[in-house]
C-alpha cells in the first residue's frame, strides 16, 4: 500500500517527494508546486502542468507573482489575468488592443488561414474563449 505525501506547517509542502527544485542549478528537493513557470497553464482542457520549486525558490516565484493595478484604475480578476496571458497581453492593454490581438491570433491558428494545419486547434479555442470572457469583462466595458 502506498504511502500518503506528509504536509506540514507550509502551505501545500509535499514532503517525502523524489522532485529535485526545477529552478536551474538547484539540487534542493522540490516541495512546492508553482504554477505557469515553465510548463503549460491549466484551463478548460485539463489543470496543466507544474515546476516544483525548493522552499527559497517558491518565495522568490511568489514574490515576483504580486499582481499589479491597472494604469487606469479598472479591476481585473484572477481569471482576467490569466486570459489575458493567453492572448500575450499585459494588464494595462485596452479594448482596441484586446480586439487586434484576437484578430493576429485567429489568422496564426485558425486551419483556414494556415494553409489548413489544424494542429494548433486546442490553441485556437483557448484564444477564441479567453476573449469571449475578456471582451464582457469591466476592465473592458
Amino acid at each position: 500500500m502506498a504511502s500518503r505525501p506528509h504536509y506540514d506547517r507550509f502551505h501545500g509542502r509535499v514532503h517525502d517527494s523524489e522532485r529535485t527544485c526545477d529552478h536551474p542549478g538547484c539540487i534542493e528537493p522540490g516541495e512546492f508546486r508553482a504554477p505557469g513557470t515553465r510548463h503549460r497553464r491549466g484551463g478548460f482542457d485539463g489543470p496543466g502542468e507544474y515546476s516544483w520549486l525548493c522552499l527559497d525558490h517558491v518565495r522568490e516565484f511568489n514574490r515576483k507573482a504580486v499582481r499589479t493595478a491597472r494604469r487606469d484604475g479598472k479591476p481585473l480578476s484572477g481569471r482576467d489575468r490569466e486570459n489575458l496571458q493567453i492572448l500575450g497581453l499585459d494588464a494595462n492593454a485596452d479594448r482596441k488592443l484586446l480586439r487586434k490581438r484576437y484578430a493576429e491570433l485567429l489568422r496564426t491558428y485558425h486551419p483556414d488561414r494556415n494553409g489548413g494545419d489544424r494542429s494548433h486547434e486546442q490553441r485556437l479555442l483557448r484564444v477564441i474563449d479567453a476573449y469571449t470572457e475578456l471582451k464582457r469583462a469591466p476592465a473592458f466595458a
